[in-house]
């Protein structure tokens, strides 16, 4: 090979590695630049997802709160009013006993119940239909002894048995013609379990303890000072 031949090569080869690297160079910057690009687009719709995600759980935790709230203000409206019925039944009945009048206590409390019944969850519902039962049971039998009292059939004593016994149950009463009553069954239960799955009960106690707590706090800052 020739002088000028060999300086030819040389040159050719010395203007090759540049554009080499600066190809090469342009590429990387390219790539990041594509890799920034494509990570900041998945970061923004991931944002925008998580923000469509928040937004509807914050809808639905407004969407819970507003009804819890509202079937508890209609639950306590329910058991102030379903309360005030059983009270006007039990005066009659402590006023005249089993009597027929207790069939249409029955009707007011069943029709205020259905009333509510939107808003009285189920385990409850089924409670205070044993209750009612007992009391329709009194109704009945009340006026089914008016009818025979007069003439007696066979089953005249079954009939004065059962409404005065379901009467102690209601009444509290524990025993009746020498035999145990079913203590669950006591209108005064009720009332407690009731007034149990209200809370007040709970809400009492939580005001007593948050109280007694201040005053202990305060005594002890009163003391404080003093010494």
């Amino acid at each position: 090979m020739t002088a000028s031949a060999v300086i030819a090569a040389n040159a050719a080869a010395t203007d090759t590695l540049p554009i080499a690297a600066l190809i090469g160079f342009a590429g990387t910057v390219l790539g990041a630049c594509i890799a920034q690009a494509v990570a900041i687009f998945l970061a923004r719709r991931g944002a925008q997802r998580e923000a469509r995600r928040e937004a509807v759980r914050h809808l639905f935790e407004m969407a819970g709160s507003h009804v819890a709230n509202v079937t508890f203000d209609k639950y306590v409206e329910f058991c102030e009013q379903y309360v005030r019925d059983w009270g006007d039944a039990l005066v009659t009945l402590i006023e005249k006993g089993p009597c027929k009048e207790a069939f249409r206590h029955w009707q007011h409390i069943v029709r205020t119940r259905q009333q509510w019944m939107l808003w009285v969850p189920p385990e409850i519902e089924k409670l205070l239909n044993t209750y009612e039962d007992t009391l329709l049971e009194i109704g009945t039998q009340s006026g089914l002894y008016e009818t025979i009292k007069d003439r007696p059939t066979e089953n005249f004593g079954e009939v004065v048995d059962l409404m005065y016994r379901r009467f102690a149950e209601l009444a509290g009463i524990s025993r009746w013609a020498g035999q145990d009553v079913d203590p669950n069954l006591k209108a005064k239960r009720m009332m407690e379990i009731l007034r149990s799955q209200l809370g007040t009960d709970s809400y009492h106690l939580m005001r007593a303890n948050t109280v007694r707590l201040a005053l202990r706090d305060l005594e002890e800052i009163e003391t404080q000072d003093q010494a």
